[in-house]
């Protein structure tokens, strides 16, 4: 059987983006899931944003 979802876990995360050159900017972000038990979960995205 499947155990009932938990309703006090957290999100936590962190962006940070740099402006390269005037028109280009480069981002990274970072997410945590913690606190579903034995789950944890993590996510790191990386971007580049180029603006004409």
């Amino acid at each position: 059987m499947t155990e009932r979802p938990r309703r006090d876990f957290e999100v936590v995360g962190a962006n940070l983006t740099r402006e390269v050159k005037k028109n280009v900017r480069a981002q990274l972000d970072y997410n945590a899931e913690a606190g579903r038990g034995n789950f944890t979960a993590h996510s790191l995205t990386a971007g580049l944003r180029w603006e004409f």
